[in-house]
């Protein structure tokens, strides 16, 4: 292998890892975003639409209909959703991984 190959072999790992290190970041950082919403919602609509009191008991089916409560119950469910299939993709990829090492070691 000449030594010119071999510069350019190293550039093609160099902006392979690049890739993989910007992407991960970026998914990553998608994957945190959903899970501070997800945190963020659920403590939310405790907080102001379910109150824990014997007023906030008989206020609460009036408080679920608000537009605020739709909202946060919908960053509660989207946010479950998300992280859900997150933990699924991470589960697949993992498998993928061990299957294509144990295929190569056959």
């Amino acid at each position: 292998m000449s030594p010119k190959d071999k510069k350019s072999r190293k550039e093609k790992c160099r902006v392979l890892i690049t890739s993989i290190r910007n992407n991960t970041q970026s998914i990553g950082g998608l994957y945190f975003m959903w899970i501070f919403i997800h945190f963020v919602t659920s403590h939310l609509y405790s907080q102001f639409c379910t109150p824990y009191s014997v007023q906030g008991f008989f206020m609460s089916p009036f408080l679920t209909a608000s537009p605020q409560c739709n909202a946060l119950r919908w960053g509660i469910e989207q946010g479950a959703v998300t992280i859900n299939n997150m933990w699924l993709l991470v589960g697949a990829w993992l498998v993928a991984k061990v299957s294509v090492r144990q295929i190569k070691k056959d």
